[in-house]
Order: structure tokens, then C-alpha cells, then sequence
């Protein structure tokens, strides 16, 4: 196992790693409310963002910023002027009093807590998506394994499954280039992307799944969405199921059993779990979602 990086380090990159923007993005290319997250707003949902004036369970206001909790009471607000006096806007991706951290989420497990407090390195995994507020979502049931001893020559190869709840613009991502990414410490251990479109479609109507063209060498598998039913007949279900296999490469394996963070980015939108691994008999490294980790 790598050594751990102090909780010091955490803090400054979690302090400095903002982006956008208070105030209003409009001050650059792009056009807020169209469902594209540009370079100067910190979301976009598209006619999910909150109407305008309000702070709603969006998570992304009118004018394309993130809405975070007062670190007091909890009330939402965009910026440390809309909570009570010495209390930050967690979750905003800015740095504000009583906070010792902001990362741009409430996700725990990613060494700066939903509270906007370091957590101890041992317990953590820092995020490496960059995706803010409501377009950074946990992964339900999530699951990694990467082989243990292969002949001599031969790739180390890895599968990654789970679950995750689709955000507002449900399948904005069919399209988008897709990439899954296991880290610890940031570092990557496994990672496979596929570029835009190389996911075919099995049929129009729910249940449906997305195979990956074979020209995608680095990435392979399929995605799933099930049917939902609702008064009146049925619909696709807002969630999707994932099942992605690819090899090492040479890239370097986990070296023991510890936590990692997979990352799996759709589109705008990025789905994240912590996981613990460990070893089985053969040496293969089995990873499963961590205690405590954050549920959906």
C-alpha cells in the first residue's frame, strides 16, 4: 500500500480546488439553462435548474450556481451572505468561515465531509471528478474486481458493476463520452473511456441496453435501464445498471487491500462510491462498497 497523504494536504487541495464563480456566469460563452455545464457556470440542469429567486431541492439555481447548506442551521444558500453570521455555505465550492473545507458537494468519504470538515485520511478517498453539486451523485451497490495472478505476459484485467439514480436529464449522456476511473489517492489503478457514441443501443423501448462498439479497445461492456411502472401504463425507470470490464494495461495494480474511489462520468454528470478491498484466495483484489460510505 502506498503511503498516505497527510490530512494537511487534503485541506489546502480541497480549499483551492474551486471553480466558478460566485455570482451570476454570464460574463462568458454558453448559455444558462441549455442542460451544458461551460466553462463559467458551476451546473446546469436544464429546465431542472430552480426557478428564478429560489433555492430548491435542485441543487442548481437559475443562473447555473451550485446550492450548498449553511453550516448552522442548515438552510440552503449559494454564499456564505445567506447563512447566519460566522457560518459558511457548505457545499458551494468556496472555502467561507466555519469551514475547513469546500469540495463543491455533501458527499462523505471524499476527505472533506458534508459538513465541510477535513476527515481523517484513513477513512477517505479524494474525489478526482470534476463535477460539482448536483451533478456529482453516489454509486448504489457498486463493485470492482482485479485479477490476481495471470500467466506471464498476459493483462491484469478488472470489472467494475453497480447501480446509479439518473440526474434530471435522465439520458443526456447517450452520446456523451463515457470513463470509469478507480484511484487511490488520486492515483488511477484501473481506467477505460469510450468516446461518444460508441455505445450502440439494443432496441428503442425500455428495458434497454447500450453495447459498446468494438472499435472501443480500452473499455468494454454494457449499460442497462429497466422498465418502471406508473399509473397508466409503463416508462423507463431513472436509474441504469452498468457492467464494464477492460485491462491493466500498464498501469501499476493496488498493491494490498485499502480504500479506493470509483468514478464512473456520464456525460455531464459523474456517479462516485468509496470502496474497500480485499484480497481472496487466488489474489484477486475484491472491492466493495466501504462502511459508512454514502448511500443514495
Amino acid at each position: 500500500m502506498r503511503r498516505r497523504v497527510p490530512s494537511a494536504v487534503f485541506l489546502l487541495l480541497a480549499a483551492t480546488a474551486v471553480r466558478p464563480a460566485e455570482g451570476t456566469p454570464r460574463a462568458c460563452p454558453g448559455v444558462c439553462g441549455d442542460g451544458v455545464v461551460d466553462a463559467c457556470e458551476q451546473c446546469d440542469l436544464g429546465a431542472a435548474n430552480c426557478p428564478p429567486g429560489t433555492l430548491c431541492d435542485a441543487g442548481c439555481t437559475a443562473d447555473c450556481r451550485v446550492i450548498g447548506r449553511c453550516t448552522g442551521d442548515g438552510a440552503r444558500c449559494t454564499t456564505a451572505a445567506d447563512c447566519a453570521p460566522g457560518e459558511g455555505c457548505c457545499g458551494n465550492g468556496v472555502r467561507e468561515p466555519g469551514e475547513q473545507c469546500d469540495d463543491g458537494n455533501l458527499l462523505d468519504g471524499d476527505c472533506c465531509a458534508s459538513n465541510c470538515q477535513v476527515e481523517p485520511a484513513d477513512r477517505c478517498e479524494p474525489e478526482v471528478c470534476r463535477a460539482l453539486g448536483p451533478h456529482l451523485r453516489p454509486i448504489a451497490e457498486a463493485d470492482v474486481e482485479i485479477a490476481g495472478r495471470v500467466p506471464a505476459g498476459s493483462p491484469r484485467r478488472w470489472r467494475s458493476g453497480g447501480q446509479i439514480a439518473l440526474g434530471p436529464a435522465g439520458g443526456a449522456f447517450i452520446g456523451q463520452p463515457i470513463e470509469l476511473r478507480v484511484t487511490q489517492q488520486g492515483a488511477d489503478i484501473c481506467r477505460g473511456e469510450a468516446a461518444p457514441g460508441a455505445f450502440v443501443a439494443r432496441g428503442a423501448r425500455c428495458p434497454r441496453r447500450w453495447r459498446l462498439r468494438p472499435a472501443a479497445r480500452s473499455l468494454g461492456g454494457l449499460l442497462r435501464q429497466p422498465r418502471a411502472r406508473l399509473r397508466g401504463g409503463r416508462t423507463c425507470a431513472a436509474r441504469l445498471r452498468y457492467l464494464l470490464h477492460g485491462a491493466l494495461g500498464s498501469l501499476v495494480p493496488v498493491a494490498g487491500p485499502g480504500l479506493v474511489r470509483e468514478s464512473l462520468r456520464l456525460g455531464a454528470d459523474c456517479y462516485t462510491a468509496l470502496l474497500a478491498c480485499e484480497l481472496d484466495g487466488d489474489g484477486t483484489l475484491v472491492c466493495r462498497p466501504a462502511r459508512g460510505a454514502a448511500a443514495p
